[in-house]
């Protein structure tokens, strides 16, 4: 009976075969901004680099199924809980890769019109790196009711069994892809290339929730982070906190929009108070002696999203020129709701990335609007059209002479005061032709000009390269990935 129903099955699937740096270009009208994100190198882990495989038959022959789902459950050696589903190939073939250690159970599902039977491997041991194949599970055949005597029969338009359709038979057991994988590139010949991998890997931890205190010049605000709605503007700005980019800063820019509102009148002055471009350096007296301006990461992605967060009052966002992916290191506070004349369409706008924790946080954000006037300083910096000064403090004619510390808006300090849920550590393990092309990770640290998470690409000559990275997450659990780079 069983070779009875491989010989019907057969014949059924052969029938059914088919198959920046902070510059304003315009100056008034445009906040500009950018990122960081805090990483903690961590303890020697597990990579996720096992294979289990095998195939569904039809029981009593060598026919693979395809259409059938396998299911794939269990806990890796570090905790983390699987549950992955895939649908056997045309061959009846399945396999899940991108496995971390642990023990696993498969089991699959008959489709219509089969008997199901049991169909399950249970407690499979896998260890770091090894490949099990044959891991095979069975369909006992045909259910009572899919049997009749059309299916004996070659006679045209009798009816057949809805057989199912073949699956990709693939899938991965951990990953730390996001939205955005990372393909391979195609470059010329001595162009330099820059890809910020934050934004091609997530870790799956992520959550809303890192903390920030910015110690200013009128007290400590308290920021809470969108790490998952905004992750590469996270991961920049924290990033820019561990290269201590933020210490010493100064607000460049207290600044009324409505000037340049797309609403005619528009309904409320909207305000912002920027930083994260400039330092202020002083004498050990207090007394103002320069500007540097901020040696910046390479820009990123833009993430702005207003149906997740708009620019609402209290909001932190990230300052850009006119070029939407364009954001490095400044960024700007909401100090009125600036969700209207600040809207855009996804991808387009103003990335927020953050808020005030707090009511005190909030009221301290809005004394800098009371407190400070702007003041026209562009003789001394282009960005400087609206320099916050404090009430009272009248600017020499060769200002900074004159200016101290007190007269200044500042952000003295920016401190993780609690960690990301998940962070990413990066490294190169392999180039296979430094000839054609070299790779190199920045770092987070004060002049670099890319950060830990960006990938220098320089393209040397023709040919091509594979790039063989390896990512790490918090808890020691990494990936290995590979492209390809093609230099012409």
């Amino acid at each position: 009976m069983a070779r009875l129903f491989v010989a019907i099955w057969s014949r059924f699937q052969s029938r059914n075969t088919c198959y920046q740096r902070i510059s304003l270009r315009s100056p008034r009208s445009q906040p500009y901004l950018e990122t960081l994100e805090d990483r903690v190198t961590p303890s020697a882990g597990l990579t996720a680099s096992g294979v289990l495989s095998g195939h569904v038959f039809l029981s009593g022959g060598n026919t693979g199924l395809a259409g059938v789902e396998v299911a794939l459950t269990g806990t890796s050696d570090t905790g983390r809980s699987v549950n992955v589903d895939v649908t056997t190939d045309s061959n009846g073939a399945y396999q899940f890769s991108q496995l971390l250690p642990g023990s696993y159970d498969l089991s699959r599902v008959a489709p219509q019109g089969f008997v199901n039977g049991t169909g399950e491997l249970s407690n499979i041991a896998l260890t770091e790196g090894q490949t099990i194949n044959n891991l095979d599970l069975t369909i006992p055949g045909l259910a009572p009711s899919a049997v009749s005597l059309a299916y004996f029969l070659t006679l045209p338009g009798l009816p057949r069994l809805n057989t199912p359709g073949a699956g990709s038979g693939t899938g991965v057991g951990f990953s730390l892809d996001s939205a955005n994988p990372l393909t391979d590139q195609q470059v010329s010949s001595g162009s330099t290339t820059f890809l910020d991998l934050s934004g091609n890997f997530l870790d799956p931890d992520t959550t809303n929730g890192t903390m920030l205190a910015f110690d200013t010049s009128l007290g400590t605000i308290h920021i809470k982070l969108f790490d998952k709605d905004a992750p590469q503007t996270v991961t920049n700005f924290l990033d820019n906190i561990q290269a201590g980019d933020y210490a010493n800063g100064l607000f460049q820019r207290l600044s009324n929009l409505s000037q340049t509102s797309p609403i005619n009148p528009p309904p409320t002055p909207y305000q912002v108070l920027q930083g994260g471009g400039f330092t202020v350096t002083a004498d050990s007296s207090q007394n103002v002696t320069g500007f540097p301006t901020l040696t910046t990461f390479q820009p990123i992605q833009n993430e702005s999203d207003d149906t997740l967060h708009s620019n609402l009052i209290g909001t932190l966002a990230m300052a850009r020129t006119s070029s939407p992916d364009s954001a490095t290191s400044q960024f700007f506070f909401n100090l009125t709701d600036n969700s209207q004349a600040l809207a855009g369409i996804p991808g387009n706008g103003y990335t927020v990335f953050g808020e005030a924790a707090d009511a005190a946080s909030l009221t301290i954000l809005q004394q800098f609007a009371s407190q400070y006037t702007p003041n026209d300083q562009t003789t001394v910096n282009s960005n400087f059209f609206a320099l916050p000064l404090v009430n009272g403090f009248t600017p020499a004619s060769n200002f900074p002479t004159g200016a101290t510390t007190a007269d200044l808006a500042l952000t003295n300090s920016v401190t993780v005061t609690q960690g990301p849920s998940g962070h990413l550590v990066y490294s190169i393990l392999s180039n296979s032709n430094s000839g054609v092309v070299s790779a190199t990770l920045g770092s987070n640290t004060s002049g670099s000009t890319f950060s830990a998470n960006q990938l220098k690409l320089v393209a040397n000559s023709a040919g091509t390269s594979v790039i063989t990275l390896l990512v790490t997450d918090s808890k020691g659990e990494s990936v290995i990935k590979q492209f390809t780079v093609t230099v012409s």
